[in-house]
């Protein structure tokens, strides 16, 4: 019998899909090779554990946020709607994810370097970001900006809140 074709790109697609629509969880590697019609030993010859797999997905789909935020920064605005368009796909995409960076942390442990690392990188990915479009002196930006992070981490900005208006304008 021949042995199924995968990629690396299609489990991370469908870990990302299956751990999405999970109330409780994450994929575990028997979800992920059943929806692919593989088997379970097929799957560790691209992971090792299901951890460094889970680590993927969350990466993955921040590098995805990381492109589009890059084309918003592209695009011929005002800084200040850059920032609005920018916190408002953050937030988006952070409540299309359904928990999955809690759902993560919450299975690798907070303190586990794995999520350090992963903490790290998208922090230093936003403030990059950030930098672009809010003003002020250096320590006024740090401020700004870890103000932005916190309140997106914690997905209480939304662009429907009355306030959102305000936030920006302190913020830019």
């Amino acid at each position: 019998m021949a042995k199924k074709k995968i990629t690396k790109e299609q489990i991370l697609e469908v870990a990302q899909k299956i751990s999405i629509n999970k109330v409780e969880g994450l994929a575990s590697m028997r979800d992920i090779s059943k929806t692919l019609n593989v088997s379970v030993g097929t799957l560790y010859n691209y992971y090792d554990n299901q951890e460094n797999l889970w680590c993927d997905v969350f990466t993955k789909m921040w590098k995805e946020t990381e492109h589009s935020l890059n084309e918003i920064l592209s695009l011929d605005l005002s800084k200040v709607e850059k920032l609005k368009q920018i916190i408002i796909k953050i937030s988006n995409d952070i409540r299309k994810r359904n928990g999955y960076g809690y759902k993560l942390f919450d299975k690798l442990g907070r303190n586990e370097i794995n999520s350090e690392i992963l903490i790290y990188n998208v922090r230093e990915m936003l403030i990059e970001v950030f930098n672009k479009v809010v003003s002020g002196n250096e320590l006024q930006k740090k401020a700004k900006i870890n103000i932005i992070i916190t309140l997106l981490i914690n997905s209480n900005i939304e662009e429907s809140d009355l306030l959102f208006e305000e936030y920006i304008k302190i913020l830019s």
